[in-house]
């Protein structure tokens, strides 16, 4: 997983993209789109996020997919798991499921030579953080057993409910107790935002990750979800915006040209369509380019 954090210059910047769209899209067509994009970085589900089956991808089409990655000079590649996964669940069965579900993830990901799965961590649903959290711990203990190269990243969360993970504290704990260097984290910006992590100005930025680093430590930020944020500071409402155009605005380019993300991967899961067209991956990338440019320029 150090491909694009390890000695890479260069923004490495990227777009989550689908694999849908019928015959010859698949997993070439987001590379593809990527390509089309400029994008050096990319972010893909193997399968759909809603629902818990699977078709199986096949070695031809696994290492079409490595050869076509690497063609295009992507840096960077995370696999997204499902949204059903919930590790924090007391429900036993829905919890085994989800450990089940992001073993394959991971197998998924190996397959097609990515460098990480990304995961949300679930809700306690009542049973309380500490619990909720035990329960994490172990689960990634177990799905890491079942993995070899590929890293797993534990998303920030937006707060919302008996979510985990919208607090660092509550990352830093797994990451602590899980002491694997295989286990890191997503930095979502909207998440953080919604959670209460204020990002609108530089002095904000400098603040917010200044308290990361006290609880987590910067070397364990792996990956940036870009993404504005269509709610208020603290709304614990996970609704994604277009870069400059949500309730964190031009904080973002603070965030983007911080130093101490100078490596690390970003990665927009902002909406597709834009004024009712759907070039929106293109102007949101473009206004990342222009905000890390800035700075170099300066």
């Amino acid at each position: 997983m150090r491909r694009a954090i390890d000695g890479a210059s260069g923004f490495v910047l990227g777009a989550h993209l689908s694999i849908a769209g019928g015959p010859g899209r698949g997993f070439p067509g987001a590379v593809d789109e990527a390509r089309a994009l400029g994008a050096t970085a990319l972010q893909i589900f193997t399968r759909s996020p809603s629902v818990w089956r699977a078709r199986t991808i096949d070695t031809a089409e696994a290492a079409a997919f490595r050869a076509s990655a690497s063609a295009c000079g992507l840096r960077f590649v995370a696999v997204h798991a499902i949204y059903l996964l919930n590790l924090a669940t007391p429900d036993d069965a829905l919890y085994e499921r989800s450990v089940a579900a992001l073993v394959l993830e991971m197998q998924r990901a190996e397959a097609l030579g990515a460098d990480c799965v990304v995961t949300h961590l679930g809700a306690h649903r009542g049973s309380g953080v500490e619990k909720g959290v035990a329960r994490v711990v172990a689960g990634i203990v177990r799905v890491l057993a079942a993995a070899r190269r590929v890293g797993l990243l534990l998303e920030t969360s937006a707060g919302s409910g008996t979510t985990v993970g919208g607090r660092f504290g509550e990352i830093a704990t797994i990451v602590e107790r899980v002491a694997d260097e295989r286990v890191a984290v997503c930095f979502d910006t909207c998440h953080a935002f919604a959670a209460g992590h204020d990002l609108r100005t530089a002095r904000a930025v400098e603040a917010t990750l200044r308290r990361f680093d006290r609880a987590v430590g910067l070397e364990r930020l792996r990956l940036v979800h870009l993404n504005d944020a269509a709610h208020g500071l603290g709304s614990r409402r996970d609704r994604h915006e277009h870069l400059g155009r949500g309730a964190i605005g031009s904080g973002l380019a603070s965030l983007v040209r911080h130093p101490a993300l100078e490596r690390v991967p970003f990665i927009l899961e902002t909406p597709k369509t834009l004024d009712g067209r759907r070039a929106a991956d293109a102007v949101n990338l473009r206004w990342a380019r222009n905000a890390r440019r800035s700075e170099e320029g300066s």
